[in-house]
């Protein structure tokens, strides 16, 4: 790591490494710009098509679209959902347990997914705008 910045906005902060807009908020959420660019690999689930195409509009997500998982999804806790070929989709907040047997609830809080506003400003290599 070369350069860290801090950023705030009316809403948020936001933390620039080695110029790609890496985290946000002030629990260091990481982007998925800067998974891939900081080769971060926080713990994650695999999710099946339904479940992609849904996060991608900003829906939370549900255990049955939940085919996986690689690492501690723990309560509370931040983890990346990934397509069954490993492409990130979105970063959440883990809201439940999985546990063997468990086949309903919302299991974790969409905070940021491809093509809403982070992604697009961090791809731009700028802010997001604020609402």
């Amino acid at each position: 790591m070369e350069r860290a910045e801090v950023a705030k906005s009316k809403k948020n902060v936001f933390y620039i490494v080695d110029g790609t807009l890496a985290f946000m908020g002030e629990e260091l959420i990481p982007t998925l710009c800067g998974l891939n660019r900081l080769k971060l690999t926080p713990p994650k689930v695999l999710v099946d098509d339904g479940a992609v195409r849904a996060l991608a509009k900003g829906a939370d997500l549900f255990v049955p679209g939940i085919k996986g998982k690689e690492g501690d999804a723990e309560v509370g806790k931040v983890v990346i959902a990934v397509t069954l070929k490993g492409v990130p989709v979105a970063v959440l907040k883990v809201l439940m347990k999985l546990e063997p047997g468990v086949e309903r609830g919302k299991f974790g809080q969409n905070l940021h997914y491809l093509g809403d506003q982070i992604w697009e400003a961090c791809s731009k290599g700028k802010l997001p705008e604020e609402e």
